[in-house]
């Protein structure tokens, strides 16, 4: 029973790490709308993916439609991104928001790393997790941004 109390443990400081990685890093109004939990596989249609090892192994994706990307983009660049500079943009904002829930969470006696991004484009189903949640943020123009946080 112990393990599955550090499990939660683990789970809940990644996703405060994940929570203060965002506020830190969105320079736009958003809000965090829901807190879900998931269960079984689940669609993604663009977003960037990113995994964890050490302390916690597991999985950041940040999903939506390249129109949430380029919205982002344009609120931390000043300018619209298409293209190959929208794919690259993608890939830094993982890294990015993966970088900076590592480091809210260092001083809590944790070691994690990230990988690389892969960015995912096209419908894709996501499985072999085992335990996560969707962290549902609304952005101006009703727009949806998914950060899907998983336990391997």
């Amino acid at each position: 029973m112990e393990k599955v109390l550090q499990d939660k443990e683990k789970m809940n400081l990644l996703l405060k790490g994940v929570q203060t990685s965002i506020g830190q890093l969105i320079p736009m109004n958003h809000e965090l709308v829901g807190r879900t939990e998931l269960e079984g596989s689940f669609l993604v249609r663009y977003g960037v993916f990113i995994g964890f090892s050490g302390d916690i192994a597991g999985k950041l994706f940040i999903g939506g439609d390249r129109s949430l990307f380029s919205l982002l983009g344009k609120s931390m660049f000043g300018m619209d991104l298409e293209g190959e500079m929208l794919t690259s943009f993608s890939g830094e904002l993982g890294n990015m928001i993966a970088g900076g829930s590592v480091s809210a969470i260092e001083g809590k006696g944790m070691e994690v790393d990230i990988t690389s991004p892969t960015i995912l484009d096209g419908h894709s189903f996501i499985s072999g997790y085992t335990k996560g949640y969707i962290l549902t943020y609304n952005l101006p123009d009703n727009i949806e941004l998914l950060v899907h946080v998983l336990i391997d």
